[in-house]
């Protein structure tokens, strides 16, 4: 019985631990103190999914809650960039053995255990968010967030992942300013 809960309180840890990772890159040349207003980096195409909106809705306010301000996109001192990709991975099938055999107060004991791992798909979502140069398109700052995928069954589950998600990747933008909230 202990085994069975050690492995069970094992799993819930590790679940746990599989969560949000959050990753931070910048130029370090850049002086980002003037930079307070942004536009979205005009696109060929409009995505127009309720994703999207999300994301863009949630930047939007991160930004505002920072001093940031959205105008037109000949008067920015940044773009704003963002890309969301879902990746799939298969675990393979595991089958592993093992024998035991040791001694105790009562006899010698022993045992063969087998443990056959079904195979599953895992996803995990990247969503980057890039602070881009308005003139010369050169990256400014970058986070990233890896995760499980950010869209849930229910609407509202889906906006409450993407704007935690969006707030921990701009926390630590601008640089050196991160507790400016």
């Amino acid at each position: 019985m202990r085994r069975w809960l050690f492995v069970a309180i094992m799993s819930a840890l590790t679940a746990a631990c599989a969560g949000l990772r959050v990753e931070h890159d910048y130029d370090t040349s850049i002086n980002f103190q003037p930079l307070d207003t942004y536009a979205w980096q005009p696109r060929n195409e409009a995505d127009g999914s309720l994703l999207d909106s999300r994301i863009r809705s949630a930047v939007d306010r991160e930004l505002a809650a920072k001093g940031h301000r959205k105008v037109p996109a000949d008067k920015a001192d940044y773009f704003v960039s963002y890309r969301y990709t879902v990746a799939g991975e298969d675990e393979p099938n595991r089958v592993s053995t093992s024998v035991g055999v040791g001694g105790g107060s009562r006899g010698t004991f022993g045992g063969i255990g087998i443990n056959i791992g079904l195979g599953r798909d895992r996803e995990e979502s990247i969503l980057g968010i890039d602070m881009i140069h308005p003139v010369t398109g050169k990256l400014l700052w970058r986070g990233v967030a890896r995760q499980r995928p950010l869209t849930q069954s229910d609407p509202a589950d889906t906006t409450a992942n993407v704007n935690e998600t969006v707030a921990a990747i701009l926390g630590e933008f601008p640089p050196g300013q991160a507790a400016s909230r």
